[in-house]
């Protein structure tokens, strides 16, 4: 996993608004992918993302320098991601949103896999199953699975992010990946009786 907050805490603890552009531009996209697989809806993720950031912003201009200095970037920037999906959860009342993922990262896929254009295909079905599967797990798997598996957070640091305790890290994100095989294998069983 990369570490892009070498440094960058500091430099936010010297100038804020000098340096807010780079915190931004090293975490816009991570952060934007993180909420669209939990939003599902492209124009939602950049709405909540653009909430986030300016949250982030006015909450690091309360924060002393020194603060600022020794903060966990990544980690306070999902937490401020999530508290701003949850809070549009609670404002809309929605439970579960469809997943429609890849027609907006058709590019990052063409980069990886642009000589291989079968094996592009395949790789996108499958990405689109899978984060179909994932949308349809309840909000507390959801987001477990989102955070171990594709943002690549360990589960202290979930757990730390979320504020919850380890055992319930590690049951939640056992139980919602028994959730995706059940589903997976059902689904399987399905296109194979066809």
């Amino acid at each position: 996993m990369k570490n892009p907050e070498i440094g960058l805490p500091e430099l936010l603890a010297l100038d804020l608004d000098a340096h807010f552009a780079q915190l931004v531009a090293s975490y816009q996209q991570g952060l934007y992918v993180f909420i669209l697989r939990q939003t599902g809806h492209a124009q939602l993720a950049e709405d909540i993302l653009q909430e986030a950031f300016l949250r982030a912003y006015s909450t690091l201009r309360n924060y002393p320098a020194e603060r600022r200095r020794t903060l966990k970037i990544q980690a306070w920037l999902y937490k401020v991601a999530l508290n701003t999906f949850y809070g549009y959860l609670r404002q809309t009342r929605v439970q579960e949103i469809s997943l429609d993922l890849l027609e907006d990262f058709d590019q990052t896929w063409q980069s990886a896999w642009y000589d291989q254009p079968d094996i592009m295909s395949e790789q996108r079905e499958w990405i689109r199953t899978l984060e179909e599967y994932i949308a349809r797990l309840p909000l507390q798997f959801r987001t477990l699975v989102n955070l171990y598996y594709f943002e690549e957070l360990n589960h202290q640091e979930i757990a730390d992010l979320l504020a919850i305790p380890l055992g319930t890290v590690k049951s939640g994100i056992y139980r919602g990946t028994q959730l995706l095989r059940r589903a997976l294998t059902t689904q399987e069983c399905e296109v194979r009786s066809r």
